[in-house]
């Protein structure tokens, strides 16, 4: 549950980016000891590409001058969160979600960020159509009649007024 609220917080809301990420910097000792690995991590960080890697000087006793460090990570938008995970299904459900999200009115919006389930593996197409038609259907629209018999007995809706709300 709490995975589902952190991720409504993260997708929906525009006060959660950019999200800056500490990153941990090597005590005097490591740069003493272990210069390589040291090289290593701050190389590592020299070649991300996603979002922005900020360096500050840091004065170490074992150099003569300060030494560029890493010391933050800022992700500027939900996509590069997305990006930066380098996982393929992440980006992908990031990228269905995206289009999802994109296409309903709002009112439906967290509820999809929030509960997976109502949407992967699903057709998105499908989503966004049942979400519009869920927009214009009234009370006894149907006239008495389950709703996945109106199709069958001639009934289509007229969705582009809804389609036109968007």
């Amino acid at each position: 549950m709490a995975a589902a609220f952190w991720r409504v917080e993260r997708l929906l809301s525009s006060d959660s980016w950019p999200l800056v990420i500490t990153i941990g910097k090597p005590s005097a000792r490591q740069f003493a000891e272990q210069t390589g690995l040291v090289q290593a991590h701050v190389q590592r960080w020299r070649q991300v590409t996603v979002g922005k890697v900020d360096f500050q000087p840091v004065n170490f006793r074992a150099a003569a001058e300060p030494v560029p460090m890493p010391v933050q990570w800022v992700l500027h938008q939900p996509s590069e969160w997305a990006a930066a995970t380098d996982d393929t299904q992440v980006q992908q459900e990031f990228a269905a979600l995206e289009t999802l999200v994109a296409g309903v009115n709002q009112r439906y919006r967290e509820l999809f960020v929030r509960e997976r389930s109502l949407w992967r593996n699903k057709a998105i197409d499908d989503l966004i159509d049942a979400a519009r038609l869920a927009d214009v259907l009234q009370p006894g629209m149907a006239e008495g009649r389950p709703l996945r018999l109106l199709k069958g007995l001639g009934w289509t809706p007229n969705l582009s007024s809804a389609i036109a709300f968007y």
